[in-house]
């Protein structure tokens, strides 16, 4: 059997399972990890987006963090585009291209995700090009 079917069959891909909190933060039972459910209108470069989740205070929690492009991909809702993610749980989300931490093949770009269709996409413009930002802890 091919992999994919294998994966599949052992359950694979993950079905979505995220949970509105109530309190503007989304967690994900199946990775463990906890999201902000609203993004900020502002876009941020690189520095200034770290900056910004070590700074926001969600769901009564202070270490929020840029995530990294596995994260970010992992509510990624690849059945849906323009947003790619569920926009019951995560409302008004831009289709645009969103930062990640993981960098791109050289230290002068970073891996974002693209949310119109859930794509990677690699940032040559790092670190001046300002992006949207979802936090993650």
């Amino acid at each position: 059997m091919p992999n994919s079917l294998v994966d599949v069959a052992a359950g694979a891909p993950n079905p979505m399972k995220l949970r509105d909190n109530g309190d503007d933060t989304v967690s994900d039972p199946v990775t463990g990890l906890m999201w902000q459910r609203t993004v900020p209108v502002t876009t941020y470069a690189p520095p200034d987006a770290t900056r910004h989740c070590a700074a926001l205070r969600a769901g009564g929690h202070d270490d929020w963090r840029v995530p990294s492009a596995i994260e970010l991909v992992s509510i990624v809702d690849p059945s849906r585009g323009t947003p790619a993610l569920d926009p019951a749980v995560f409302p008004d989300t831009p289709s645009t291209l969103f930062l990640t931490t993981t960098t791109a093949g050289s230290t002068t770009a970073v891996w974002l995700v693209d949310f119109s269709d859930g794509t990677l996409d690699g940032d040559a413009n790092f670190p001046s090009s300002p992006r949207n930002v979802r936090c993650v802890r």
